[in-house]
């Protein structure tokens, strides 16, 4: 047996054992807990040195949990995703520019004016803006205090980092609930450290206990935004800026933090039932995530759904640049890229980032090194153009919402000459028969190459004509 092939294995064995969402929490908690529970039991204060430091270090434990484990876990590519995510602002489309600056200042000023009907004087609001409206520069420090102090160093390893391999095992709602639970006891220490936002509230009150209703539902609120924004840490970081600043300016009384947790649980519940749990993105999940074990095996009723049949009805040679598209949890991505060999490549496509987690956690254990991964769905035109020798669709095409304008999609990122095979087994939900395929792919301009299997589980390669 090759030693170092070997050592390889085991050592990406290790790594893929790191990213356990497990591992991260404890060390998260392990380190700020070191800095604030001594603060708390000994009675220092913020105010002074010594408390700050303290207070300062337990505050980078998200961040630096983030940093360490994409390093330990992630190769070079994924590295740089890393740091896209947090500068890109690109990944954030217009409208979601909207909900980042709009949601939050809209839903607190809600729950401010019901506190004003509800009979609290206006001279409590106008009391915080006045001085500020008076000297507007003294808005500077208090920005770069709750920028720097909370969002930044918290997003850098909640959603940075955490989020996704929490949704490479469970759907949006649940990974967002397990997240909220975990952020929530992480501040529990702060409440005992003289002097802090959270001591000045007061332990065991009711906005002890309302703090940490409320961090559940907000949890679920900003993994929407992450989700629909491409995974960009940039929009976390923007949006819990606002969440802090709002509330700083407006939730100054019991009962407008009471309004205020009730409407954001009301805004979780709504966005769970419109835009559904598995993603919060409103687009259709093929197969959760949490059900990925279930694809990963091979059919044992047909061989023509079987990974090794697929690669081999390819015609790959080494050095092709081969995609697949819905990849899931990388059940044939695995053996393509092996075929292609190091100097051919795979890319990867999924709509899912757990399903593409999954993938690369297969690549590291086998050692491959010639995998790209790209979350996307069909129509976001993010493929390119005359890009891949082959293409592969694994009972997908029926998933997705607008099947013909994906063959267009494909057909667009072949190389004339490239080959698109279809995959569909009749035990797949969305099975799709071979004449349907066969139309749709026809009308953007693919031809009918080879047919293998039967009209219940078959596989249709098509080609795009090298006289395009």
């Amino acid at each position: 047996m090759n030693k170092t092939l070997t050592s390889s294995s085991a050592n990406n064995l290790s790594l893929s054992a790191l990213s356990s969402p497990w591992l991260f929490f404890a060390l998260v908690l392990g380190w700020s807990w070191l800095f604030w529970v001594p603060a708390a039991v000994l009675k220092i204060s913020v105010e002074t040195a010594p408390g700050a430091v303290l207070g300062l270090m337990g505050l980078l434990g998200p961040m630096l949990g983030g940093i360490l484990f994409t390093y330990l876990t992630h190769e070079k590519e994924g590295r740089r995703d890393y740091w896209q995510r947090v500068v890109d602002m690109k990944r954030i489309g217009t409208r979601w520019y909207l909900v980042i600056f709009l949601f939050v200042p809209i839903l607190m000023g809600v729950t401010a004016l019901f506190d004003i009907l509800a009979g609290e004087p206006l001279d409590t609001f106008r009391e915080v803006f006045a001085p500020l409206l008076t000297r507007p520069l003294a808005l500077i420090p208090m920005v770069l205090s709750i920028f720097f102090i909370g969002p930044f160093p918290e997003e850098l390893g909640w959603r940075g980092y955490v989020l996704d391999r929490l949704q490479a095992r469970w759907n949006a709602l649940t990974s967002s609930l397990i997240l909220g639970v975990v952020w929530a006891i992480w501040h529990l220490p702060l409440f005992f450290i003289k002097d802090t936002f959270q001591y000045n509230q007061g332990a065991w009150t009711v906005w002890f206990w309302q703090f940490f209703v409320a961090i559940i539902p907000l949890a679920v609120v900003f993994t929407w935004v992450y989700n629909n924004t491409q995974r960009s840490t940039l929009a976390i970081i923007l949006f819990h800026f606002l969440v802090n600043f709002t509330d700083e300016l407006l939730n100054l009384t019991g009962r407008t933090n009471t309004i205020s947790t009730l409407l954001w649980i009301v805004a979780a519940v709504v966005i769970t039932l419109r835009w559904g749990s598995a993603t919060f993105t409103g687009k259709p999940l093929p197969c959760p995530t949490w059900l990925g074990w279930f694809v990963e095996m091979d059919n044992p009723f047909t061989k023509t759904n079987q990974a090794s049949i697929i690669v081999q009805r390819l015609n790959l040679q080494a050095g092709m640049k081969v995609l697949d598209f819905g990849c899931g949890p990388g059940r044939v991505t695995i053996p393509l890229a092996k075929q292609v060999g190091p100097q051919g490549e795979v890319l990867a496509v999924d709509i899912q980032p757990g399903m593409l987690h999954r993938t690369q956690e297969k690549a590291q254990v086998v050692g491959l090194h010639n995998i790209k991964y790209l979350q996307a769905a069909a129509g976001e035109s993010k493929l390119g153009q005359c890009q891949f020798d082959r293409a592969v669709l694994v009972t997908v095409l029926g998933e997705i919402p607008d099947p013909q304008g994906a063959l267009a999609e494909l057909f667009g990122a072949l190389k004339p000459g490239g080959v698109l095979s279809v995959t569909e087994v009749i035990f797949d939900p969305h099975f799709q028969k071979r004449e349907k395929v066969l139309r749709l792919a026809n009308a953007v301009g693919f031809k009918e190459q080879d047919f293998f299997g039967h009209r219940f589980a078959y596989t249709l390669n098509l080609e795009k004509s090298v006289n395009i």
